[in-house]
């Protein structure tokens, strides 16, 4: 279906050192998609199957039962009937050309906007607030979204949804078959009923056809009933990049995909319950072993999210931390691919792009040397004081008598985190400015 997406620039790498040249971009193309519904569900022989509908349910059966043709309502939820299992194999796809993911602002809570290179869309959770996904889509340029996905019934990620499903055609929902007894579910499969979507329920080992991505589930099996354990757990991969989605899954979750062997390296991950202490185990983490974790969590939020100890367990492993709210303003941090390079962007330009060294081509990443007590490989590039960073910003300790220039302090405060983690307590009335003593501080 058509969709437009606000134009994207995507810089090249330079081979010998892996620094991109604005001059010269690489081009994942996002065009328009075709007519037809990326959705379209398999022509098979219409036989429904009569349901017995109990009181205050909405009866779609037998001509247009939510889980689509043939299928056997049962009584769950109001307005929810039993969904068509979806594929146990890997859908046909053409070779993948790229991929746009866009980590969206939506404060405390969860949104994933999945773009195929052929402008297929999968929104991942909607966030708790209604108007703010709606900002943000807006804000994006989408005006149609082809599927959407709840990884779990929490509120932070599902309300967003029901505003979704009343502003845009929305073709096929993805579910993990869990249930709650709150309203904002409620409201969320009265939307799913009224819009008339094919329900599809996903469990470890099925694909999500998405253009010309094929999405793997990883997670859940079977369910425990916990909402945070059984979220659906995503990996999207296309040639040398691999992103893995997480949704809210803890420890036990984490566990579960290790002891199955499903889990392998990803260049991306999607930090588990908003950085929580109860998810990002050590050992899933050695697992994994992402260049960028991504961590969807509201600026000062109640919770405390990142938990430090998530936030140091990433350090440690050398993992660059993207967080999609440390401001007033809209901070969706847009991912893009083509398959073998990747960067990610914000409202400021490009913030990472860095391909693994251990992949073929790869480029090596330059090293910058700390000082002696904290070294550190690629520590990067101030944005405003354009100098390399000095000191490690997951290392000793610093105060603002150890920088030379305002500029200098911000841009080790925001490395380390920035607003809402401020490792270093450079920022004492929690402002977003670090060190305001230092000359140059606005």
């Amino acid at each position: 279906m058509p969709v437009r997406i606000l134009p994207l620039l995507i810089f090249l790498f330079i081979a010998a050192c892996g620094i991109a040249d604005s001059s010269e971009p690489m081009s994942l193309p996002i065009p328009s998609a075709p007519d037809a519904p990326a959705f379209a569900p398999p022509a098979v022989a219409c036989t429904p199957t009569p349901c017995n509908i109990g009181d205050g349910e909405v009866d779609h059966c037998p001509g247009n039962c939510l889980g689509g043709c043939g299928t056997q309502c049962a009584r769950l939820t109001p307005g929810y009937a039993t969904a068509v299992p979806s594929p146990s194999t890997v859908p046909t796809t053409a070779p993948g050309s790229g991929f746009a993911i866009y980590f969206i602002d939506v404060g405390q809570g969860d949104a994933t906007l999945i773009v195929s290179s052929t402008g297929e869309t999968l929104l991942v959770d909607g966030g708790r607030s209604k108007d703010r996904i709606l900002d943000r889509l807006e804000r994006l340029g989408i005006d149609d979204l082809d599927a959407i996905a709840m990884t779990h019934p929490d509120a932070d990620h599902i309300a967003g949804l029901v505003e979704v499903l009343e502003m845009y055609p929305i073709e096929q929902v993805y579910l993990n078959g869990g249930q709650s007894d709150s309203q904002t579910f409620g409201d969320l499969l009265a939307g799913i009923a009224e819009e008339r979507a094919d329900v599809v329920t996903v469990t470890r080992g099925d694909f999500i056809a998405l253009g010309d991505l094929a999405i793997e589930v990883l997670h859940p099996g079977p369910l425990s009933g916990d909402s945070n354990e059984d979220s659906i757990v995503m990996l999207v991969s296309c040639g040398l990049v691999d992103v893995l989605l997480t949704g809210d899954a803890e420890t036990p979750s984490e566990d579960s995909m290790l002891a199955a062997g499903i889990i392998r390296e990803v260049e991306v991950l999607k930090v588990g319950h908003h950085g929580s202490r109860t998810s990002t185990s050590q050992q899933f983490l050695d697992v994994v072993s992402p260049e960028v974790g991504v961590i969807s969590a509201g600026e000062e939020n109640q919770y405390g999210h990142p938990h430090i100890e998530v936030v140091d367990r990433l350090a440690s492993a050398g993992v660059k931390i993207l967080l999609t709210d440390t401001s007033a303003t809209d901070d969706t941090l847009v991912f893009e691919t083509d398959c073998q390079r990747y960067q990610f962007t914000d409202g400021n330009g490009v913030i990472s792009r860095t391909p693994s060294p251990s992949e073929p081509g790869a480029p090596s990443p330059p090293v910058q040397s700390g000082p002696p007590d904290s070294p550190l490989v690629e520590m990067g590039v101030g944005t405003r004081s354009g100098e390399a960073l000095r000191f490690d910003p997951f290392g000793s300790d610093r105060n603002c008598g150890d920088f030379t220039s305002w500029a200098e302090a911000q841009d080790f405060y925001e490395a380390a985190g920035g607003p809402g983690v401020d490792r270093h307590r450079l920022d004492a009335d929690m402002n977003g400015i670090a060190c305001e003593s230092l000359a140059g501080a606005p």
